[in-house]
C-alpha cells in the first residue's frame, strides 16, 4: 500500500534539516519554554516555516518530542476576519502554548490591528508568524515585535536520504540516485515541490 508525503513530513526537530545549526539551537529553545518571545519565521516557500511553527507550538520539550496539532491554534492569514483576535485570545485563556498565524502578509491592513494587540496582550510572547515575503514588506512595527528568524530552503544534498527513502518504499525503484538528485535540484529543495512530484509519480506508478 502506498504511502502519502504527510507520511514523511518531519515531525521532530531531529528530523529537519537545517542549513545553520545556530538556527535549530535557537528554535529549539523556544520549543522548551527556555525563550519565550513572539517569532517571525520567514523564507521561501517549501522551507519549512509551517512545519517548524506548529512543533514549536506543540511546546515541544526535546528534539525527540513529536509534534501534536490539536495543541496548536492556527489562523490563516487570508481568513482573518472580525473574530481572528477573540480566537487568539480564547487560546491564550485556554493556556495554548503558541498561536501560529500562517501567510501573516495577507493580513494586509489588518497588520495595523495584529500589531496593537500584541502591544495590549502579546508582549509575553505566544505569536508564531510565517511568511513568504522579506520582513522589510511586513508593516515595520509588527516585525519590530518579534524575533526575526529566515528559515532557508534545504540542499539538495541534505534533501536525497528522505527523499530516496520516499521513493523506493513506494515502488519506484526504478529511479537512480542520480534521478532523484536531478529531480530535486529541479525544486530548489523546496519540499513544497517535492510534495507534488512524489504524489505525481504515485499516481502514475499505480495506475
Amino acid at each position: 500500500m502506498n504511502k502519502h508525503f504527510e507520511d514523511y513530513k518531519p515531525q521532530t526537530f531531529n528530523q529537519i534539516v537545517f542549513e545553520e545549526h545556530d538556527i535549530q539551537q535557537q528554535l529549539l529553545g523556544y520549543a522548551s519554554g527556555s525563550k519565550r518571545k513572539n517569532i517571525l519565521l520567514w523564507g521561501k516557500p517549501g522551507g519549512g516555516k509551517s512545519l517548524i511553527a506548529d512543533i514549536i507550538a506543540s511546546n515541544s520539550r526535546s528534539e525527540n518530542t513529536v509534534f501534536s496539532s490539536d495543541r496548536a491554534t492556527v489562523i490563516n492569514g487570508d481568513s482573518w476576519n472580525k473574530k481572528s483576535i477573540d480566537m487568539i485570545l480564547g487560546a491564550y485563556n485556554t493556556g495554548s502554548s503558541y498561536v501560529v498565524i500562517d501567510e501573516v502578509d495577507e493580513l494586509k491592513d489588518n497588520q495595523k490591528e495584529l500589531t496593537a494587540f500584541i502591544d495590549r496582550y502579546g508582549r509575553v510572547g505566544k505569536l508564531i508568524l510565517t511568511t513568504n515575503v522579506a520582513p522589510a514588506s511586513l508593516l515595520q512595527r509588527l516585525v519590530d515585535r518579534c524575533d526575526t528568524i529566515e528559515i532557508k530552503l534545504p540542499t539538495s544534498q541534505s534533501n536525497f536520504p528522505q527523499v530516496r527513502k520516499m521513493f523506493n518504499e513506494n515502488g519506484c525503484k526504478h529511479y537512480t540516485d542520480e534521478a532523484i538528485k536531478t529531480l530535486i535540484a529541479t525544486t530548489n529543495g523546496s519540499w513544497r515541490q517535492i510534495e507534488t512530484m512524489f504524489e505525481d509519480e504515485i499516481y502514475y506508478n499505480a495506475r
